[in-house]
Protein backbone atom coordinates (compact mmCIF):
# COMPACT_ATOMS: atom_id res chain seq x y z
CA UNK A 1 0.00 0.00 0.00
CA UNK A 2 2.85 2.24 0.03
CA UNK A 3 3.40 1.79 -3.37
CA UNK A 4 0.49 2.76 -5.11
CA UNK A 5 -0.70 5.77 -3.22
CA UNK A 6 -2.54 4.45 -0.09
CA UNK A 7 -0.46 5.52 2.43
CA UNK A 8 1.62 8.55 0.62
CA UNK A 9 1.07 11.02 -2.22
CA UNK A 10 4.80 11.15 -3.06
CA UNK A 11 8.49 9.99 -2.86
CA UNK A 12 11.40 11.90 -2.37
CA UNK A 13 14.01 10.89 -4.75
CA UNK A 14 17.71 11.45 -5.11
CA UNK A 15 18.84 13.03 -8.68
CA UNK A 16 20.82 9.27 -8.84
CA UNK A 17 17.69 7.27 -8.38
CA UNK A 18 15.45 9.58 -10.70
CA UNK A 19 17.85 8.48 -13.30
CA UNK A 20 18.08 4.66 -12.45
CA UNK A 21 14.04 5.20 -13.10
CA UNK A 22 13.70 6.87 -16.02
CA UNK A 23 11.12 8.83 -17.42
CA UNK A 24 8.29 6.88 -16.56
CA UNK A 25 7.36 8.33 -13.75
CA UNK A 26 5.90 11.72 -12.86
CA UNK A 27 8.84 14.12 -11.21
CA UNK A 28 8.19 17.42 -9.49
CA UNK A 29 10.54 19.87 -7.13
CA UNK A 30 8.36 20.57 -3.78
CA UNK A 31 10.33 22.22 -0.92
CA UNK A 32 13.71 22.34 -3.17
CA UNK A 33 13.77 18.41 -3.19
CA UNK A 34 13.33 15.85 -6.13
CA UNK A 35 10.00 13.80 -5.91
CA UNK A 36 7.83 11.50 -7.79
CA UNK A 37 4.12 10.87 -7.57
CA UNK A 38 2.27 8.10 -6.31
CA UNK A 39 0.65 5.25 -7.24
CA UNK A 40 4.20 4.46 -8.42
CA UNK A 41 4.49 3.78 -11.95
CA UNK A 42 6.67 1.19 -11.99
CA UNK A 43 3.52 -0.68 -10.07
CA UNK A 44 2.58 -3.92 -12.11
CA UNK A 45 -0.67 -5.20 -12.47
CA UNK A 46 -0.25 -7.75 -9.96
CA UNK A 47 0.81 -5.20 -7.25
CA UNK A 48 4.67 -6.16 -7.77
CA UNK A 49 7.32 -3.75 -8.65
CA UNK A 50 8.26 -4.10 -11.93
CA UNK A 51 12.01 -2.26 -10.54
CA UNK A 52 12.35 -4.52 -7.86
CA UNK A 53 16.48 -4.48 -8.08
CA UNK A 54 16.96 -0.65 -8.54
CA UNK A 55 13.80 1.13 -6.40
CA UNK A 56 14.65 4.11 -4.68
CA UNK A 57 16.39 3.30 -1.15
CA UNK A 58 13.31 4.96 -0.04
CA UNK A 59 11.34 2.06 -1.12
CA UNK A 60 14.01 -0.28 0.51
CA UNK A 61 14.07 1.83 3.63
CA UNK A 62 10.13 2.07 4.36
CA UNK A 63 8.48 -0.07 6.98
CA UNK A 64 4.72 0.69 7.75
CA UNK A 65 3.43 0.99 11.30
CA UNK A 66 2.15 -2.29 11.04
CA UNK A 67 5.40 -4.45 10.25
CA UNK A 68 7.10 -2.58 12.46
CA UNK A 69 5.03 -4.01 15.36
CA UNK A 70 5.01 -7.44 13.84
CA UNK A 71 8.95 -7.29 13.88
CA UNK A 72 8.45 -5.97 17.55
CA UNK A 73 6.80 -8.59 18.25
CA UNK A 74 3.40 -6.31 19.35
CA UNK A 75 1.38 -8.05 16.48
CA UNK A 76 1.23 -11.69 15.53
CA UNK A 77 2.06 -12.42 11.82
CA UNK A 78 -1.29 -13.71 11.42
CA UNK A 79 -2.80 -11.13 12.88
CA UNK A 80 -1.08 -8.58 10.62
CA UNK A 81 -2.35 -10.73 7.85
CA UNK A 82 -5.89 -10.16 8.97
CA UNK A 83 -5.40 -6.66 9.00
CA UNK A 84 -3.98 -6.62 4.95
CA UNK A 85 -7.02 -8.95 4.17
CA UNK A 86 -9.57 -6.43 6.11
CA UNK A 87 -8.04 -3.32 4.29
CA UNK A 88 -8.65 -5.38 1.11
CA UNK A 89 -12.31 -6.21 1.75
CA UNK A 90 -12.52 -2.28 2.77
CA UNK A 91 -11.21 -0.93 -0.08
CA UNK A 92 -13.09 -2.92 -2.31
CA UNK A 93 -16.56 -2.16 -0.28
CA UNK A 94 -15.58 1.80 -0.87
CA UNK A 95 -14.81 1.31 -4.58
CA UNK A 96 -18.24 -0.60 -4.94
CA UNK A 97 -19.90 2.09 -2.75
CA UNK A 98 -18.56 4.51 -4.96
CA UNK A 99 -19.21 2.73 -8.13
CA UNK A 100 -23.13 2.57 -7.62
CA UNK A 101 -23.05 5.99 -6.37
CA UNK A 102 -21.29 7.17 -9.54
CA UNK A 103 -23.99 4.82 -11.49
CA UNK A 104 -21.34 2.92 -13.47
CA UNK A 105 -20.79 -0.93 -12.84
CA UNK A 106 -19.55 -2.23 -9.86
CA UNK A 107 -16.47 -3.88 -10.19
CA UNK A 108 -15.75 -7.59 -8.21
CA UNK A 109 -11.81 -5.63 -7.73
CA UNK A 110 -9.91 -3.16 -6.74
CA UNK A 111 -7.15 -1.73 -6.66
CA UNK A 112 -5.84 0.35 -3.94
CA UNK A 113 -4.57 3.04 -5.81
CA UNK A 114 -7.91 3.56 -7.42
CA UNK A 115 -9.31 5.00 -4.01
CA UNK A 116 -8.30 8.32 -4.09
CA UNK A 117 -9.39 8.66 -7.75
CA UNK A 118 -12.75 8.04 -6.71
CA UNK A 119 -12.92 10.06 -3.72
CA UNK A 120 -12.40 12.73 -6.20
CA UNK A 121 -14.81 11.79 -8.78
CA UNK A 122 -17.58 11.24 -5.95
CA UNK A 123 -16.53 15.05 -4.39
CA UNK A 124 -17.01 16.47 -7.96
CA UNK A 125 -20.06 14.95 -9.39
CA UNK A 126 -21.98 15.27 -5.92
CA UNK A 127 -24.79 17.63 -7.16
CA UNK A 128 -25.59 15.40 -9.32
CA UNK A 129 -25.90 12.27 -7.36
CA UNK A 130 -28.56 10.58 -5.16
CA UNK A 131 -27.52 11.92 -1.62
CA UNK A 132 -28.16 8.70 0.03
CA UNK A 133 -25.54 6.93 -2.03
CA UNK A 134 -23.16 9.18 -2.43
CA UNK A 135 -23.32 9.05 1.39
CA UNK A 136 -22.82 5.55 1.64
CA UNK A 137 -19.93 5.74 -0.51
CA UNK A 138 -18.16 8.61 1.59
CA UNK A 139 -18.80 6.39 4.99
CA UNK A 140 -17.10 3.58 3.06
CA UNK A 141 -14.22 5.80 1.69
CA UNK A 142 -14.34 6.70 5.46
CA UNK A 143 -13.95 3.94 7.19
CA UNK A 144 -11.35 2.57 4.49
CA UNK A 145 -9.20 5.69 5.45
CA UNK A 146 -9.19 5.28 9.20
CA UNK A 147 -8.73 1.46 8.80
CA UNK A 148 -5.52 2.39 6.62
CA UNK A 149 -4.41 4.91 9.18
CA UNK A 150 -5.34 2.94 11.81
CA UNK A 151 -3.22 -0.18 11.10
CA UNK A 152 -0.64 0.82 8.40
CA UNK A 153 0.40 4.46 9.32
CA UNK A 154 3.58 4.75 10.98
CA UNK A 155 3.49 6.29 14.33
CA UNK A 156 -0.35 6.35 14.21
CA UNK A 157 -0.67 4.87 17.54
CA UNK A 158 2.03 6.01 19.42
Amino acid sequence: MCCNGTLFARLRLTPVERGRLGDKPDYFLRDGALRMRLPCAHLGENGACQVYDTRPDSCRDYKCGLLKRVENGDVPDADARGYVREAKRLALRAQQATQKALGEDVEDQCTTSAIPGLRARLKAEAGSLDQYLAQEAGFHLDAYVTYISLHFRPGFLT
